[in-house]
């Protein structure tokens, strides 16, 4: 089990992403796919994508319901127990936010995600956010952004120009 968090989704299905981070994402997706590793899409990071998503809503969502790979994981009873803990732990060292400098909010949105993916037993977080990187290293899951994930194979291989010369 994976998880992606909203920047990856927001890279993933948008109109806008570079074209080599989109080969990337969907080299990941598609290795997954094969691998049968279940993706976990947290539901603070859905909620966070859908708000930007804009017409793309109901095409995605029908996605990843349809999907044999993506599964909606929610902020449940289990995840709350795992994000008190976190934060509680963060509070007796002295430091609530764990070394953030972001918002009360958003550290508490980054840590319901890391809870959510401890919960499902992720391997792995894809994100782009550092906060959510370094509050999954404090709970010992991996994680990943765009720029660590490799190219497809066929990506690499360079085109030659059989075209004769001009004459």
């Amino acid at each position: 089990m994976v998880v992606l968090d909203a920047g990856i989704l927001i890279k993933l299905f948008g109109q806008r992403t570079p074209a080599e981070e989109k080969q990337k994402l969907e080299y990941l997706v598609d290795t997954l796919q094969k691998t049968k590793e279940q993706v976990a899409i947290p539901t603070p990071a859905l909620s966070e994508y859908l708000v930007k998503a804009g017409k793309a809503t109901e095409g995605v969502l029908e996605h990843i319901r349809k999907s044999n790979i993506f599964r909606v994981a929610a902020f449940d009873q289990r995840a709350a127990i795992e994000y008190a803990l976190a934060i509680r732990q963060a509070l007796e060292q002295g430091d609530k936010k764990s070394g953030s400098s972001a918002t009360w909010a958003k550290v508490k949105f980054d840590w319901q995600i890391v809870a959510i993916a401890k919960v499902a037993n992720a391997s792995r977080i894809y994100t782009e956010d550092g906060d959510v990187k370094r509050y999954a290293a404090m709970v010992g899951i991996a994680a990943s952004s765009v720029s660590d994930l490799p190219l497809p194979p066929d990506a690499k291989q360079g085109k030659l120009d059989l075209n004769p010369p001009d004459e």
